[in-house]
């Protein structure tokens, strides 16, 4: 014979259903956070990855030597000399026994002045040491990561000064022009601090050279 439950039994069997049934909506709910993070951690990391790979982007800065204008006072110094007039060689003496003799050379005629090379007939050269500024080390700047995940181009203008040691004074730097205005020019100023020069030399001394000019161009390559 088949027993029949008894109604304690019956009691018994319904707390546990009711248990299942608050189990069931918990997993289910735990199961969907967890989907969402992985879903939302594996976009986080293809935008990232992507990013880089843009931030990648080949790019190259034109580094154009701007040349500075000339003042009068520099064309001035320019200038060769005007031509000395040439002295008069004295009078040869007088000897009754020779007074038919004349000289084979005039001692005056080899008269050099070595400010130069300077020769007869007022020719001057400079002296072979003298020379501009020379390039040695230049650093290219880093290009801007806002401007090239915008795709923005552009330019900026300096100006500065090589001191003698042929280091840029960093107090002298100045942006003259710059496109977009303020987008280039930190990062131009910060490589024009790294660069070295061979200073300008007059008469043989190195000298501070004033109003270099330079301008960078930022262009991504396609």
């Amino acid at each position: 014979m088949k027993q029949r439950n008894s109604p304690a039994s019956a009691t018994s069997s319904w707390p546990r259903s009711k248990a299942m049934l608050v189990r069931f909506p918990l997993a289910l709910l735990s199961a969907v956070i967890i989907t969402f993070l992985l879903y939302f951690g594996m976009n986080m990391l293809i935008l990232t990855t992507g990013k880089e790979q843009e931030d990648q982007r080949s790019f190259k800065i034109i580094d154009t030597r701007i040349p500075p204008k000339q003042s009068e006072l520099d064309i001035k110094d320019r200038k060769p000399p005007k031509p000395k007039e040439p002295e008069q060689p004295p009078e040869p003496p007088k000897f009754d026994q020779l007074s038919s003799a004349k000289p084979t050379a005039n001692a005056t005629d080899m008269n050099f002045e070595f400010q130069g090379a300077k020769v007869e007939g007022g020719i001057s050269f400079e002296a072979a040491s003298d020379r501009e500024v020379l390039p040695i080390v230049r650093v290219e700047p880093i290009y801007p990561s806002r401007a090239m995940s915008r795709g923005i181009e552009g330019y900026v203008i300096l100006e500065f000064t090589v001191l003698a040691s042929g280091a840029v004074d960093e107090n002298s730097i100045v942006v003259l022009e710059g496109q977009p205005e303020g987008m280039f020019d930190s990062a131009a100023i910060r490589a024009v601090r790294k660069w070295k020069y061979r200073p300008k030399i007059e008469n043989g001394q190195p000298v501070p050279q004033y109003g270099i000019r330079t301008k960078l161009t930022f262009q991504l390559e396609n």
